[in-house]
């Protein structure tokens, strides 16, 4: 299929999705169609996180000296191969206890009371006594820690199968912004012509083909690299594998006759400017609210010279 036949096909349907408010393409006098698009290049990163998470209690008195906790690589935790994105395990860490300062007070041991908003009096009507709650202090004692300022946490070390994506989208200085825009999310219409995987990438490998020819590019090299060095994952945590590809997006740019230009991408379809296509009944709903508006007015106008 030919660039003009693509061209046609896409906008078909486009038209096709919102037929009454669609011309067919066929009303457009195409001078020429052209294939052009940006290049999109992907990283999937399938990574192994570790954390801490903590069973809190009061402790009897708040601990000046600073208590690290434990390091989540220390636990005896192993992932299964190919476990799915989102698999946890965990591992509670008994006779393991780590004093802390309380958050919800700041380590002080009060908060503010909610009955008199920390003021310490209470209005009633016109009048206003001292708060019965607070005893006019203003101040309450910490729910959370029970006034020593300080918690205990009794920690589990969790570990978590997860993804991350890092997109890079080249070549797009010659499209509209509308397009451009979404174009440097992931797009899975595009054509793929590289692909490896691995447990971990390093670097585009070069295998004959357009492998070379993108290898020989230096935006897309140096695209690639640069995300090879910074896969976006945590930095403590652990890759498990990993996919790098490089896509190119179709995107076609149809020249008309009376000088203007319409791109079109994406799937369902998409065209920019979005209103190129708008059907006469649409332009004529569209604009019916200001020729009303102007009938008032000239309505008014007319009743108020006649007066």
């Amino acid at each position: 299929m030919d660039a003009r036949a693509c061209a046609l096909e896409m906008l078909g349907r486009y038209a096709a999705a919102r037929s009454w408010a669609r011309r067919a393409p066929s009303s457009l006098r195409m001078r020429d169609v052209e294939i052009s698009g940006p290049t999109q290049v992907l990283l999937r990163s399938i990574y192994e996180a570790r954390g801490v998470r903590y069973q809190l209690q009061p402790a009897l008195q708040r601990t000046l000296e600073d208590v690290p906790g434990p390091d989540p690589w220390s636990a005896p935790l192993r992932q299964p191969e190919g476990a799915a994105v989102g698999h946890e395990l965990t591992f509670v860490m008994h006779g393991h206890h780590v004093p802390m300062d309380c958050g919800v007070c700041s380590a002080t041991g009060e908060t503010s009371c909610v009955a008199c908003e920390g003021t310490g009096r209470v209005q009633s009507g016109n009048r206003s006594h001292a708060c019965a709650t607070c005893g006019a202090r203003g101040f309450v004692r910490c729910a959370m820690c029970h006034g020593s300022g300080g918690l205990i946490g009794h920690p589990t070390i969790w570990s978590r199968i997860e993804a991350h994506h890092e997109v890079r989208t080249i070549g797009t200085d010659d499209l509209p912004l509308d397009v451009a825009v979404d174009l440097t999310g992931a797009n899975d219409d595009g054509e793929v012509v590289h692909r490896q995987e691995g447990s971990r990438v390093l670097e585009m490998r070069s295998e004959g083909g357009y492998r070379d020819a993108a290898r020989a590019h230096d935006a897309i090299a140096r695209t690639a690299r640069a995300l090879c060095d910074h896969p976006g994952v945590p930095d403590r945590a652990r890759i498990v594998s990993q996919v790098l590809e490089v896509r190119r997006v179709p995107v076609l740019v149809l020249r008309l006759e009376d000088g203007r230009t319409i791109h079109a991408w994406g799937e369902p379809p998409q065209i920019s400017p979005p209103r190129a296509l708008d059907s006469t009944a649409l332009v004529v709903l569209r604009a019916s609210p200001w020729l009303a508006l102007a009938s008032s007015i000239a309505a008014a106008a007319t009743y108020w010279l006649s007066g």
